[in-house]
């Protein structure tokens, strides 16, 4: 689904009704320049997403050659922005963001599955495509599939009592089944859904922020909430080691 956004929004409005074979490596430039210094990974994407596309059309022999190729890296401008880094969420203030977020108002499968979010450190796809067939409440355990990984690997998340409780509000929201934090229309929320949620509260509604690990080398950035969800799970490490009272 993610994939297919990037195109549709960045792609589609100029290539999608063109004939594979009548799109050309100016084409492609003319997407990737407007946003190659500014949204340097979104662009890498869409070049990258383009490319697969046309390695498909090439392979079925709709066309000769890949315009999102080699040819068009040499063209591609080597120097962009420097980085900004976005203002930290300190991590004494999760908690209090969090009950903000409950506050919101937004519909309660998105609050939840936003705080298991954090709870877990894991993607936002995961999470919004969490099913309970992967939950073992029992042994406390999260398994994700390997074709739901990034990586392509299974992969375990220990579940810690509040996530636990989270599961179970969830599972009291008498949703239709499968889908762990279906949205109101039992379907699977979107990314912008809990996005959106972090924009509530963060510095000037940023969806995405990096978070200050006390006595953990400084601040840890990353993707949308990836920095207050590995904040969460450093706490439920420290906690297991009897350095956090529960």
């Amino acid at each position: 689904m993610d994939r297919r956004w990037t195109l549709d929004n960045s792609a589609m409005p100029k290539l999608g009704k063109r004939p594979v074979d009548r799109i050309g490596t100016a084409d492609v430039m003319a997407i990737l320049l407007p946003i190659w210094n500014q949204k340097r990974v979104t662009a890498r994407k869409v070049r990258q997403r383009i490319g697969a596309v046309m390695r498909r059309a090439v392979a079925q022999g709709y066309r000769e050659g890949n315009p999102a190729g080699d040819a068009i890296g040499a063209a591609l401008p080597k120097t962009g922005v420097r980085p900004r880094h976005l203002a930290a969420l300190p991590y004494g203030e999760v908690a209090g963001a969090i009950a903000t977020v409950r506050d919101s108002g937004a519909d309660p499968a998105t609050v939840l599955a936003f705080e298991f979010l954090v709870l877990t450190a894991c993607r936002s796809g995961e999470v919004r495509g969490a099913r309970w067939k992967e939950m073992d409440l029992e042994r406390r355990e999260w398994r994700i599939p390997a074709n739901r990984m990034k990586t392509g690997r299974a992969h375990r998340v220990p579940l810690s009592t509040r996530a636990l409780a989270v599961l179970g509000e969830a599972k009291e929201l008498a949703r239709p089944p499968g889908l762990v934090f279906p949205s109101a229309t039992g379907r699977k929320h979107s990314r912008a859904a809990l996005s959106n949620l972090s924009g509530n509260w963060t510095s000037g509604g940023a969806a995405r922020f990096p978070v200050e690990l006390p006595g953990l080398g400084g601040r840890a950035h990353g993707r949308a909430a990836r920095g207050v969800r590995a904040g969460a799970r450093a706490r439920e490490h420290e906690r297991g080691r009897g350095g956090l009272p529960p």
